[in-house]
């Protein structure tokens, strides 16, 4: 599987609490942001083995400053100017100071006029906050042992995170990345328990829980508050801080954790023990186990390529969903074969599958799978998102404050458990209330429990409908959290 990794989003938070703030015209950048929104969002791209960082705004132009100190965001190729590369330089509060490469001078704030002509990082104000931009749930993967990290229980019972797995499978693969303030963040284990600098996991965030981000040639590291970095242990295989000093055993890489799930039809899920073949053979009240579990891996908009779960899982080698005359077999073995590509449909809770010669995926009566010409409503059981983190371009999906409504323009996060029922999810937050529709179709919390179904669009992004009206939920920027989308959009694309 090539890589999903994500790319570095990140808000600037200087002394007075204001954020890097690219205008969208005229090339125009300054610190006037009061909270974190796409003009306050920045991507960071780094060359392999370079020190140099480049700034690179939501217009696509890259911040740069001039001889004389004055800051602009108006390049749009870094290649063809220096004045575009700034070192970071880490501060002993965490903090980062940016100098530009060409003058050897920082960036930093008169008011919300941005300068660039500090020679020394003893101005407050040259002192920047990183606050993460992307979705906080992640895959992380070691680049020394590329192996990824997971929650695991010892045969005493003991949980850590382990670096051992080789595909990312499962609920307990997904990390989450809170902030912790201050320019700190903790790492959030599956069981909602934070990683802590000796490797053993905390129910609450302490002093040991807190990691400073560095990134460093495109890769992550995390240092915590002794400087020591966040590693694997050479034995056990557990996370935990290294001794001082910093190697490849310290460096990781984010990725996209893709949605993974079983498929319902009958009364049955769709399973690979009798091999290659995908057949719907267990029945859903048994447990579902790796051999049941598929992952969608996006191909483009509406369309995906199938991945199966090596049952040992000791190979990279990847294995889709593929079709062959008979029907489907699960040999396919790279998710670039257009064999291999599989459009999905949705009608209210169900799932339709087309093959890529434009039948639709059906189930014989023994369990096994063909093609034929109309579709078949399948049911895809989301399984590794039993914690679910919403963002859109208006920011993170949350409960509006003083109210028991949902908003999706807060600059950080609620954490909401998502419970499968009948082939549609109930939705929690952390109070115990559920989502559902009022009579203006506004998504409020309450005690009644309202249904929802999950639609796969794009990269990470699905589309959430309500039950009860039939309708999309849809985002505004002023906040507005409503089911009354009637088709897929930006505002009907929600970032999972």
């Amino acid at each position: 599987m090539p890589a999903m990794n994500l790319k570095y989003k990140f808000g600037l938070v200087n002394s007075a609490g204001r954020y890097l703030t690219a205008e969208k015209f005229g090339g125009k950048v300054n610190a006037s942001g009061a909270t974190l929104k796409a003009r306050q969002v920045w991507i960071l791209e780094q060359e392999e083995s370079s020190t140099i960082s480049y700034l690179k705004a939501p217009s696509g132009n890259f911040l740069s400053a001039d001889k004389n100190g004055n800051v602009y965001c108006s390049v749009e190729d870094r290649t063809e100017d220096a004045d575009t590369g700034f070192e970071i330089e880490l501060q002993p509060d965490g903090k980062w100071a940016l100098k530009n490469v060409s003058h050897q001078r920082y960036l930093a704030c008169n008011g919300e006029e941005l300068i660039c002509s500090e020679s020394s990082t003893s101005n407050p104000s040259a002192n920047w906050t990183v606050q993460l931009a992307i979705h906080p749930q992640v895959c992380m993967k070691n680049v020394q042992h590329q192996r990824y990290a997971h929650l695991k229980t010892s045969e005493e019972g003991e949980d850590s995170v382990v670096v051992d797995e080789l595909v990312p499978w499962g609920a307990d693969s997904t990390l989450t990345l809170v902030y912790l303030g201050k320019g700190k963040y903790g790492l959030e284990a599956f069981n909602g328990k934070f990683v802590q600098t000796d490797g053993q996991l905390a129910g609450t965030a302490n002093e040991q829980t807190q990691f400073t981000l560095i990134f460093t040639s495109g890769h992550l590291v995390l240092r915590d508050n002794n400087g020591r970095h966040l590693g694997v242990d050479s034995g056990t295989r557990v996370l935990k801080s290294s001794k001082p000093g910093l190697t490849k055993a310290n460096y990781f890489i984010l990725e996209d954790s893709c949605p993974q799930g079983a498929f319902e039809f009958g009364g049955k899920y769709a399973s690979l023990k009798q091999g290659e073949d995908v057949s719907f053979k267990l029945l859903v009240d048994e447990d579902i186990e790796d051999t049941e579990t598929f992952q969608l891996e996006f191909v483009e908009t509406d369309k995906y390529a199938i991945r199966v779960c090596d049952p040992k899982k000791n190979s990279r080698d990847a294995k889709f969903w593929k079709t062959v005359a008979a029907g489907i077999q699960a040999n396919g073995n790279s998710k670039d074969q257009t064999d291999c590509q599989f459009s999905v449909e949705y009608n209210g809770n169900d799932m339709h599958v087309r093959a890529p010669g434009g039948k639709y995926v059906s189930v014989r009566d023994n369990g096994h799978l063909f093609l034929q010409d109309s579709p078949k409503d399948f049911i895809f059981r989301l399984l590794n998102r039993p914690k679910l983190v919403l963002k859109c371009p208006h920011g993170f999906v949350g409960m509006k404050e003083g109210k028991a409504e949902v908003a999706c323009n807060r600059s950080n996060f609620d954490v909401f458990t998502v419970t499968y029922k009948e082939g549609g999810y109930t939705i929690q937050d952390s109070c115990g209330k559920y989502w559902s529709c009022d009579d203006s179709s506004r998504i409020v919390l309450g005690e009644a429990a309202g249904t929802f179904f999950f639609e796969f669009h794009e990269l990470s992004k699905f589309a959430i409908r309500a039950e009860s009206n039939g309708m999309l939920i849809k985002g505004e920027q002023s906040g507005l959290f409503t089911a009354n989308g009637s088709e897929v959009s930006k505002d009907t694309l929600w970032e999972f």
